[in-house]
């Protein structure tokens, strides 16, 4: 089961990248995910579940995406962080974090794809480093 969360403070944003991330499951035919959504950072960071994949905003009220991201890091989160963004300027930020991925806003279908594809790829390595 692949667990998946969305941390963004644009309903309408959330709805989309769910859409994206559904027919791209949907075209793999994996159907053993979960999705959760979080309206900002703070609610993200309260929760106790755990996380394979975030998709994660910058730009949100306090703490923001870089900001939580940098404190699920600090408590030893290993997710794979995947920003989804406007702010084509702090690109260079997400290295401190170790972000996966960095996507910009409004979301390319081809790209996300791609994000996607290596993702599973990922996850899969995992899986055989664990066993």
């Amino acid at each position: 089961m692949i667990k998946f969360a969305i941390c963004d403070d644009e309903p309408m944003m959330a709805q989309e990248l769910a859409g994206h991330l559904a027919d791209y499951m949907r075209e793999k035919s994996i159907t053993a995910y979960d999705l959760s959504s979080f309206p900002d950072g703070r609610a993200l960071l309260d929760t106790t579940d755990r996380f394979d994949v975030i998709f994660l905003d910058i730009q949100m009220e306090q703490p923001d995406g870089m900001e939580t991201a940098r404190l699920l890091r600090r408590r030893g989160d290993h997710s794979l962080l995947v920003f989804v963004t406007v702010l084509k300027e702090l690109v260079f930020d997400a290295f401190q974090v170790e972000a996966y991925d960095y996507l910009l806003k409004p979301l390319d279908s081809a790209r996300f794809h791609q994000t996607m594809n290596r993702v599973l790829r990922s996850l899969e390595q995992r899986t055989a480093e664990d066993i």
